[in-house]
């Protein structure tokens, strides 16, 4: 089962009680972040679910109110030497926005290789376990390049129609 964790609701702007965009989704040992706009890391730490395994982050479009956390928060993985590498997915457009903050401003100067991975994605599935998939869709929002995802645990058990039709049940609306 997936468990999805608010992090932020707001829209644009923060407001007093809401931050800027960005969830957590997870399902058994896997954790996804869906967006991180400002304010992301205080929330991670406010909902006491850690740092740990937070490598994948899914971004569904450029707009900074989306993107700016990455800066904070992959510099705190940084510091900490909490990740050895943290991938974050995206469109060409919103990942050449993630490029310029990165490794123009956070990785400025860094030696090594670098920690973060930058992977394009397109719609269909891209992401595939033995327990689930994660699919991008394309989404219509004021002109961007932007995707939704949709998360599909796979059915555990097979659908048996013979004993369906013994539970006698009235059809469906």
């Amino acid at each position: 089962m997936f468990e999805i964790v608010f992090l932020g609701t707001s829209a644009s702007a923060p407001s007093v009680h809401r931050g800027l965009s960005s969830l957590l989704i997870q399902h058994e040992e896997y954790r996804f972040l869906i967006d991180c706009g400002e304010e992301t890391q205080r929330q991670i730490l406010r909902s006491g679910i850690g740092f740990k395994r937070l490598n994948q982050i899914l971004l569904t479009h450029g707009h900074l109110d989306h993107i700016l956390g990455l800066g904070g928060l992959v510099s705190t993985f940084l510091h900490w030497e909490v990740m050895e590498e943290i991938e974050i997915f995206g469109t060409q457009h919103t990942l050449d926005r993630v490029h310029d903050l990165i490794f123009g401003v956070v990785l400025r100067g860094f030696r090594g290789k670098p920690p973060v991975v930058l992977q394009e994605i397109e719609p269909g599935i891209f992401y595939a376990t033995e327990r689930f998939t994660i699919t991008a869709f394309p989404v219509d929002h004021r002109g961007s390049s932007s995707l939704g995802y949709r998360f599909e645990e796979h059915s555990r058990r097979p659908f048996l129609p013979e004993k369906a039709d013994s539970l006698n049940l009235p059809p469906g609306p």
